[in-house]
């Protein structure tokens, strides 16, 4: 479980979260790591390198951050930390550890839809049973296939035949676009986006097909926790979604239906 152990916010979700993972136990062990920060994380590509990488974004100038990720992954600090978090234990998977990967947020609401697509099927290639990315798990193939394109992550200049001004943007943005990223056909448990089946979690063939809600479809089992006045680590501020449940930060963002909202 990925959290901010000098964060006390972080860990009153951790507390939060741990709590709710209990009638697990038989199934997994839940232990919270330390996320990468701003200070802490390896810096591959300086603030005005020069020559400045094709892949960065020359014109922004001397706005151009410090980073790790190349290529058309985003140059926001903050994005590159929660990248580096991730990308810690995915490497793990790809060397063959079973590992599934919890964010500090992670809220258990369906134990009996868990277990259900648990049993059936984890080792797909991707493995989320909830609402966003709260709770996943990869398979060693997909694992080892996501940390060589981080490792050197491409300049995407178009997809699909068309100019691309796609900036990839954390572990979701990349497992999302995993097919137009080269993957190739999979397995993929994932949750569905499309307004027609809002909670829904479908197992099918291609992660796009998933998030167009075609195939096996299953309640989700998690969401996120998110404390209303205290507001979580990230800087999202998600009070919209309190108003109007059709209100959606973006049209892959979250939705009103991804959160367990916590009055705190």
């Amino acid at each position: 479980m990925i959290c901010d152990f000098n964060n006390p916010i972080s860990m009153r979700y951790v507390e939060l979260s741990l709590k709710s993972l209990e009638p697990l136990k038989d199934l997994i062990n839940v232990t919270p790591v330390q996320c990468t920060t701003p200070e802490t994380l390896p810096i591959r590509f300086e603030k005005n390198q020069k020559p400045i990488p094709f892949y960065v974004q020359q014109e922004l100038g001397d706005y151009v951050r410090q980073r790790h990720y190349g290529g058309t992954f985003c140059d926001d600090m903050i994005y590159n930390c929660i990248m580096h978090s991730h990308m810690k234990y995915i490497e793990r998977i790809a060397q063959g550890e079973e590992i599934l990967i919890l964010e500090h947020d992670a809220a258990l609401i369906n134990e009996e839809s868990f277990r259900e697509m648990f049993d059936t099927f984890w080792g797909a290639d991707t493995f989320f049973p909830g609402a966003c990315m709260e709770f996943y798990g990869l398979s060693q193939r997909f694992a080892k296939w996501m940390v060589e394109l981080m490792q050197d992550f491409p300049y995407v200049e178009e997809q699909n035949g068309y100019p691309s001004d796609q900036r990839y943007s954390g572990p979701m943005g990349i497992i999302a676009h995993s097919r137009d990223l080269g993957f190739g056909n999979g397995t993929h448990l994932a949750p569905t986006k499309e307004k027609f089946d809002l909670d829904k979690v479908c197992f099918s063939k291609g992660m796009q097909s998933c998030f167009m809600a075609n195939g096996t479809l299953f309640e989700p089992a998690f969401k996120q926790y998110y404390f209303t006045k205290s507001k979580n680590t990230n800087s999202p501020d998600y009070s919209d979604l309190l108003e109007d449940e059709t209100v959606q930060v973006s049209d892959s963002g979250p939705m009103r239906r991804d959160f367990v909202f916590i009055d705190a």
